[in-house]
């Protein structure tokens, strides 16, 4: 750390070079520096010369830490106290890299600058023993070099000091006025124009601020700025880019301000003499102000006197006195929140260093991420955070920030008055939180929508599981159908895609696969298709599409879980239950990947199916358009294949088939006909069914009646309501 003087180097340059023409001699400033007289001058043998009422120019040289746009800055000050005073400076600027080596170079040859002015007190110690130089963290050169030490244009409360024009002092913003009054009686005004700007202005409150230099207290970053990118390398960021922003945020980075100007906060325990002014921080210092803080919390350094905190025995460094005043600064709120790694992850046993994982906000990596790692990295030398998850804000639907005074606020307590809360937790999880995330009234009616999809997914299977025992009814796996393996192994693809989500946290990824799982795969086809097993049969067909079912909503239900949470366990509670299952949801793991897996085979032999599928029902659409048939239960599909097709679609019994295409009866023919489709060697004819229609499946057939007890019912029907 070091306390420097900020911003105020070109009026403290001022004031010196006039104290310098006025107390030396031309031969004096080529030789030493002016120091503050403490004894009286020894008699000169002559008589001296009257003293002149007007003092003769004097050129002196300066030498000057800074670069070309802070030396031109500098310079135009300089210009005006040369046209004011008569006397001429000249200037020698260096920049950072060549200083050092300048400033050697002249100390060595005796070529010493009158006035030499360097950032660091230590380094210009090396130059010159005698410390024959001039600092900016030394204030003790202000009064050497001039009558009266520099004064701030403002005090402490804002007020301008100094004024030309008969006011002592001017509170607040309405100097303006004063001054521009002065201006005005002077003839200096050419005109004026009112302008409207934000800023500088006050974020929270909108008023005018008023910017003024104060000392501060620094952190060097780029002391450990490499071991802070390695400590970057060993995170994982997510989204990916917050590697490179926050290496990137290090590296223009040089130095820190961890001290603000407030009335509140945990205070920078620091002392001062009061004889001299010298900071004074030591071990024993620090350490009697952490027990006390422990002890008492951070307001006892407002309710002691300095003498009360400090150990006895401590004494200034530079002057040797022992009296002090504490340090009216408070930490920077990042350095302060940026040290909770160590005062929460280490004081807490439940709890370990380093944490699996800091969330927050994009804006935090100039802030909580970035000064958490500085502290880590400076008093541990790693990371405090295994990993860091950024997110955007909630904004509008229009995408501006929600402000109460704009109204365009979204009350979570209406949403879940309206649709419940686990809507808004499928909001965020349907979300891209990397970026901001849009919330309104007309968003969650849509969203309820897709909530409303799942949940009759759900519901659907709960009524077909009504009467199903998982301990006596579910069948082994070679009594499944194929559409059966092909609902299961979907399931599987889901499990994979919903674990991968959850552990990099893309809950969108999460959301997008369960939806799609529920209204393409499982609405829109299998539990479509097996309607009729499930309404109109009674053997092993039935038990076997329940078993897959169950299957599937068991596993589909922990994975919701940590979204819907609510909704899980009002399905978990309505699922029949095997021993090993436990009362909550939320306590089962997450289903694993693997079970229900089908190869390559498999997979390509039912997307060509349901490639079949969807060109059947592009003519049922048109048989509907042409009044041929309603339904499409009414209708009879013949399908005309080449060898490929046909092996592929005669692997799999008929009314297997017919129930895939959703009609009454299907037909293979090997050869052209019918309507081309995209499915390279097959054509679709449709036409009514023949038959009657049974009125318990809906299904066309030749041997309605055939029992005597229901003549309106196909064979098949009349023996399930027999059986």
């Amino acid at each position: 750390m070091k306390k420097m003087i900020a911003l105020l180097l070109a009026a403290l340059m001022v004031f010196a070079l006039a104290a310098c023409a006025a107390n030396q001699t031309p031969a004096d400033a080529q030789t030493e520096a002016p120091t503050q007289q403490t004894e009286a001058p020894a008699q000169s043998e002559t008589e001296p010369e009257p003293a002149s009422d007007e003092k003769e120019p004097v050129t002196l040289t300066m030498m000057i830490q800074a670069n070309n746009a802070n030396l031109t800055y500098y310079q135009r000050m300089i210009a005006a106290y040369e046209e004011q005073t008569g006397n001429k400076i000249d200037v020698l600027g260096i920049d950072n890299d060549n200083f050092d080596t300048v400033a050697t170079s002249k100390f060595a040859t005796g070529d010493i600058p009158d006035i030499f002015v360097h950032h660091n007190n230590s380094a210009l110690a090396n130059y010159d023993p005698s410390n024959n130089f001039y600092t900016l963290n030394d204030q003790s050169w202000v009064g050497e070099l001039t009558d009266e030490a520099y004064k701030n244009a403002l005090d402490d409360n804002g007020n301008l000091l100094g004024l030309p024009f008969g006011e002592n002092s001017i509170s607040g913003f309405y100097y303006n006025k004063t001054i521009l009054a002065d201006l005005t009686a002077s003839g200096a005004v050419m005109g004026q124009v009112h302008i409207k700007h934000q800023y500088p202005h006050c974020w929270r409150c909108h008023h005018p601020i008023i910017f003024r230099a104060t000392e501060q207290w620094f952190c060097s970053i780029a002391k450990f700025r490499e071991d802070v990118y390695k400590a970057i390398d060993t995170v994982t960021w997510m989204p990916d880019w917050g590697h490179d922003r926050m290496k990137g945020m290090v590296r223009d980075r040089n130095d820190w301000c961890i001290s603000r100007q407030r009335t509140w906060g945990v205070p920078i325990p620091a002392f001062y003499c009061k004889k001299c002014g010298t900071y004074h921080i030591t071990d024993a210092t620090i350490k009697a102000v952490s027990d006390l803080f422990r002890k008492e919390g951070s307001d006892a350094w407002y309710k002691y006197e300095a003498e009360q905190i400090i150990p006895a025995g401590e004494v200034c460094e530079k002057c040797g006195a022992s009296e002090w005043t504490k340090d009216t600064d408070i930490m920077d709120v990042w350095f302060d929140s940026g040290s909770t790694h160590a005062a929460v992850l280490e004081e807490r046993p439940e709890l370990r260093f380093p944490a699996d994982m800091y969330m927050e906000g994009g804006d935090q990596f100039r802030g909580w991420f970035q000064s958490s790692l500085l502290t880590s990295v400076a008093s541990k030398g790693c990371a405090p955070y295994k990993s860091v998850l950024c997110h955007g804000w909630v904004v509008d639907e229009q995408g501006k920030q929600m402000h109460k005074s704009a109204g365009n606020g979204v009350e979570p307590s209406e949403i879940i008055k309206d649709y419940g809360a686990d809507i808004i937790r499928l909001w965020v999880a349907s979300s891209d939180y990397t970026v901001d995330v849009r919330a309104g009234k007309n968003i969650f009616k849509q969203l309820s929508e897709a909530y409303r999809k799942i949940r009759n997914t759900a519901r659907f299977i709960l009524g077909n599981l009504d009467g199903f025992d998982p301990n006596t009814d579910c069948v082994a796996d070679d009594q499944l159908q194929d559409i059966d393996r092909w609902a299961l192994a979907a399931l599987d693809d889901l499990i994979v895609n919903t674990n991968a989500g959850y552990a990099v946290y893309d809950f969108n990824k999460v959301y997008h696969a369960v939806y799609n799982f529920c209204v393409v795969a499982m609405s829109n086809f299998y539990l479509d298709v097996t309607k009729d097993r499930l309404y109109c049969t009674n053997g092993t067909g039935r038990k076997a599409a329940q078993t897959a079912m169950y299957k599937i909503l068991v596993a589909l239900d922990k994975i919701i879980a940590p979204i819907l949470c609510f909704t899980s366990q009002e399905i978990w509670d309505f699922l029949p239950k095997t021993e090993a299952m436990n009362k909550y949801v939320v306590f089962e793991d997450m289903p694993k990947a693997g079970q229900y897996a089908a190869d390559d085979a498999f997979k390509a032999k039912w997307a060509q199916l349901i490639a079949v599928r969807d060109e059947v029902k592009k003519v049922l659409e048109q048989a509907r358009a042409d009044k041929q048939i309603g339904a499409s239960l009414e209708a009879s599909v013949t399908l005309y294949c080449n060898d490929a097709v046909y092996d592929l679609l005669n692997s799999i019994p008929m009314d297997e088939l017919a129930d895939l295409m959703i009609v009454s009866h299907v037909e293979l023919v090997k050869g052209e006909g019918g309507a081309a489709s995209a499915v390279e060697g097959l054509g679709v004819a449709a036409a009514h069914a023949t038959g009657d229609k049974c009125e318990r499946c809906w299904k066309y057939s030749a041997d309605i009646g055939t029992h005597a007890a229901h003549p309106t019912l196909c064979a098949r029907c009349a023996a399930v309501v027999e059986g």
